[in-house]
């Protein structure tokens, strides 16, 4: 059960780290909310890890 809910996670994490590697050509104020994004996608998996370790 736990793969299933932070492979979604694990999946936009590694999307927005391409997309931010890829595109330099982005406006800054873009790549600036892929990052926060990105910052929020991974805070979610340390979150959802840590509630599935009290289980």
């Amino acid at each position: 059960m736990s793969h299933k809910l932070q492979a979604p996670l694990i999946v936009v994490t590694g999307s927005l780290k391409r997309v931010i590697r890829k595109a330099p050509e982005l406006e800054a104020q873009l790549v600036q909310r892929l990052q926060d994004t990105e910052e929020e996608t991974i805070g979610m998996q340390q979150l959802l890890g840590e509630a599935l370790k009290r289980h």
